[in-house]
């Protein structure tokens, strides 16, 4: 299993986590770790001609959660957020694997 896997991994089951009740310092290292993620992975969708168009997608979870200006919203919603944002974090992943894997 090489780093981008384990990396997409991590952050899925951080977000699978996040459903329970945590202290508030997970919820921050949650954001950390997905804004990381987001940017990590919306530089790698750009540079790659195949997935250019997918860059918006990881590029717009760096912003939903980014630490430094936190977006507030009700547990409630944030549960919602972080289930939807799993599908997108497969997808980027494996789109970025199609795409190196295929001649240019």
């Amino acid at each position: 299993m090489n780093g981008r896997y384990s990396f997409s991994i991590a952050s899925s089951l951080i977000l699978l986590l996040a459903l329970t009740h945590m202290p508030y310092g997970y919820y921050t290292l949650l954001r950390i770790v997905l804004c990381i993620w987001g940017i990590t992975y919306g530089v790698a969708c750009a540079a790659e001609e195949k997935s250019r168009g997918y860059a918006i997608i990881p590029y717009g979870i760096a912003i939903l959660y980014n630490p430094l200006i936190p977006v507030h919203l009700t547990r409630g919603t944030w549960n919602i957020i972080n289930l939807a944002t799993i599908p997108f974090i497969i997808l980027i992943t494996v789109q970025l694997t199609r795409s190196r894997k295929q001649p240019q």
